[in-house]
Order: C-alpha cells, then sequence, then structure tokens
C-alpha cells in the first residue's frame, strides 16, 4: 500500500514538473518572440 501511494505521488509530481515544464518553455518562446518583435 505504501509503495503504491509513494508511486501515485510521483506520478503527480512528474505531472506537476511537465505542466510546469510546458509552460516556461512557452513562456519562453513568447518572451523571445517579443524581443525581436521589439528589435
Amino acid at each position: 500500500v505504501r509503495v503504491e501511494i509513494l508511486n501515485q505521488r510521483t506520478g503527480v509530481m512528474q505531472k506537476i514538473y511537465m505542466t510546469c515544464l510546458a509552460a516556461l518553455s512557452s513562456y519562453l518562446e513568447w518572451l523571445f518572440g517579443m524581443t525581436f518583435y521589439i528589435l
């Protein structure tokens, strides 16, 4: 039972990590886009 809970928690952390990574990459893309647009 304990291992299952740990696996579930790891899965949730991975989802959060992937979501943050995707948001960060899209934000950086937007930032670079705006920078080049201004230049």
